[in-house]
């Protein structure tokens, strides 16, 4: 094991090659639905796990995802303003969701709408209390 780290190093381009095959498919239908890679063999080839979190919201969703995606920034925006330490929490899962299948239709998804939701509900108490902060 020594040996391969030493002569291919920690990177494999796995990841990068998944994202390349997906951008690849987008044409017509694909941009709208979401590719379905079940049948591509770069993505059987690892378990039809994209390695992506947002591949796969988007495989799932189409381009509905992208609308979703807005509510979660949207989200994360306020949730910075209420809490800073949250805010940071819920960016390093968006971006660790990049590298792996973190969120979007996994049990993890709970995580980042929680921690919305709690800057949702404390925003609003903070606007029944002093109307001048509202947005």
């Amino acid at each position: 094991y020594l040996t391969k780290f030493h002569d291919r190093g920690f990177e494999s381009g796995a990841r990068e090659n998944l994202l390349e095959e997906y951008v690849d498919h987008m044409e017509g239908p694909n941009i709208w639905l979401g590719y379905n890679f079940e049948h591509n063999p770069e993505f059987i080839h690892f378990g039809l796990n994209p390695h992506n979190s947002y591949l796969r919201g988007h495989h799932f969703m189409g381009v509905v995802f992208f609308i979703y995606m807005f509510f979660i920034l949207k989200g994360g925006i306020r949730l910075y303003k209420v809490d800073k330490f949250l805010g940071l929490i819920l960016l390093a899962v968006l971006v660790r969701s990049w590298t792996d299948m973190v969120i979007f239709l996994t049990p993890n998804d709970l995580i980042p709408f929680l921690i919305i939701s709690y800057a949702i509900i404390d925003m609003r108490k903070k606007k029944s209390i002093n109307p001048k902060l509202a947005p």
